[in-house]
């Protein structure tokens, strides 16, 4: 863009107008693309919710930790017990969070079944013992 020489205040005027009419422009393409990114960027931040979920729970409750910690003494105590640290440790936090997180969701439909297995046996050793 070339600059052209400004010899009156009429000309002062105009060109002033002309740059903040380019300015505005440009402020709105910028607002434009940054419209574009968050817009771009929402699928991603979906599907890293639908794994934050996946291994990360907000009900910390007797029955997920319980489950966390049979789950976290199989991997490293049995299943990993040969392969080295790092890979022991990251299985174990990784299946250990989703155990618990699913033990979680799941926890008043696991206490159901419970109870109902626990009622079938409780009756049944009241039949054996008549």
């Amino acid at each position: 863009m070339q600059k052209k020489k400004i010899e009156t205040l009429k000309d002062l005027q105009d060109e002033k107008k002309l740059v903040r009419e380019r300015l505005a422009k440009l402020e709105q393409d910028i607002m434009d693309d940054v419209e574009s990114l968050k817009h771009g960027l929402e699928s991603w931040r979906t599907a890293g919710n639908a794994v934050k979920t996946l291994f990360v729970s907000k009900q910390p409750g007797m029955l997920g930790v319980s489950v966390g910690a049979v789950v976290e003494t199989l991997i490293k105590k049995l299943l990993l017990r040969k392969s080295n640290f790092v890979t022991r440790f990251i299985i174990s936090f990784l299946l250990k969070n989703v155990a618990r997180n699913l033990v979680a969701k799941n926890s008043d439909i696991i206490v159901k079944k419970v109870k109902k297995i626990m009622g079938n046996v409780a009756d049944k050793t009241d039949a054996m013992s008549e």
